[in-house]
């Protein structure tokens, strides 16, 4: 009797954890209750105006029945919710419960177990940092740049804004006519209506939320040669440059140096390029020096933009930079770690793999130096009592 009345406290306090862990702001990882696996997300976007809307649509799997659902969005202005599931349709509240972007949302009665799919439609401003989908002018001109790494995905749209988190995106944009678009994948459609037009993408792979990336605005787009195929790969890349109005020409150094990166690249990992193609996108603003959104790498301008007299300097940095983002494709992005606390193997192993394949496309620009002189730093670094344990 006393291992029973043991067993049933035991069951209390489980229930009184898993209804606290329901009720409390999950400030770190969310809960595991509910796993999405497929995104329809909806946008329009105009770089002249001040804000934008979208509608979200999450496809998820609930493994038991709620009436509360943790997810990320910040500064979202959400207009409304609802929930479908094999009993019928619910319509909820969106709350964002802390400064962090962690959101709830919640229904009038239970979600039942399975497969339901979220509606969120919201509205928001464009972000005010380089980060999230943020506006940039650039000789007057209005432009859209994404910067989703770490957690800024959830500036964007209402997701689950975790790196363990990989999913299918299909990705519709609806912007005026006069300007391009550019996102993770090629179009699939493009339908104009009056001085709009809505621009649908093919799927994506399976990705996490910081690896999506837009681009919005009156921007140039130098097709270059294919990546022709190659013993590792059956199928040519198409390879283009995107820039601001009037700086495409500038571009023609970082698309003739590609092909063979990437070819050395998928020759080491004796396995293709994972993605349908590869746009190099150079950003004017631009807080990170690069970032290895799938398909889509955005850079400094100083790391892509080349000018005929062009110094060594700047090539150096560009080769480096190039295949460390070029190597993330699959260190990272094909292979993603589940949590932030192992992005340090991430981009020591991107880094790494950027001087060893730097060096071997560019012998002159003696790379392997570069390896020996940052290992003394290492080590000169860990041998500091305030050196932090990994």
């Amino acid at each position: 009797m006393k291992y029973l009345f043991q067993f049933a406290a035991l069951c209390c306090l489980f229930g009184v954890c898993y209804a606290s862990e329901l009720n409390s702001p999950p400030l770190g990882r969310l809960p595991d209750e509910i796993i999405p696996t497929h995104y329809s997300l909806q946008l329009e976007l105009d770089p002249a105006r001040d804000e934008f809307s979208g509608v979200v649509e999450i496809t998820a799997t609930l493994k038991r029945p709620q009436k509360h659902i943790w997810l990320h969005g910040l500064g979202l202005e959400v207009g409304s919710v609802s929930a479908r599931s094999a009993e019928g349709d619910l319509i909820g509240t969106y709350a964002e419960v802390d400064k962090s972007g962690v959101a709830k949302l919640s229904f009038p009665l239970e979600l039942p177990a399975g497969e339901l799919r979220l509606r969120i439609a919201y509205r928001a401003s464009y972000g005010a940092r380089l980060e999230g989908l943020y506006k940039v002018i650039d000789a007057g001109q209005p432009y859209l740049f994404t910067q989703f790494e770490s957690i800024f995905a959830r500036q964007m749209f209402p997701c689950f804004d975790e790196p363990g988190f990989k999913t299918p995106f299909d990705v519709s944009i609806r912007i005026p006519k006069t300007l391009r678009v550019v996102f993770n994948t090629p179009i699939d459609e493009l339908e104009e209506h009056g001085a709009w037009q809505n621009v649908r993408f093919a799927t994506t792979k399976k990705l996490p939320t910081y690896l999506l990336a837009v681009v919005v605005g009156e921007i140039d787009i130098v097709d270059y040669a294919a990546i022709p195929a190659n013993d590792v790969r059956s199928v040519p890349i198409p390879l283009r440059g995107i820039a601001t109005k009037g700086k495409g020409k500038l571009m023609q150094y970082a698309l003739a140096n590609t092909a063979a990166t990437l070819t050395k690249l998928e020759q080491y990992f004796a396995t293709p390029y994972p993605f349908e193609k590869l746009d190099l996108i150079a950003v004017p603003d631009f807080d990170a020096g690069a970032m290895e959104n799938a398909g889509a790498i955005t850079y400094r301008e100083q790391l892509m933009l080349f000018k005929d007299d062009a110094p060594i300097s700047q090539k150096v940095a560009y080769t480096g930079t190039h295949a460390h983002e070029l190597a993330h494709q699959w260190f990272g992005n094909l292979v993603t770690p589940s949590w932030w606390d192992d992005i340090w193997l991430n981009e020591a192993f991107a880094t790494w793999m950027g001087l060893k394949i730097g060096g071997a496309t560019q012998p002159s620009f003696n790379f392997q130096n570069r390896i020996q002189s940052g290992a003394q730093v290492a080590m000169e670094l860990d041998s500091l009592p305030s050196a932090r344990q990994i």
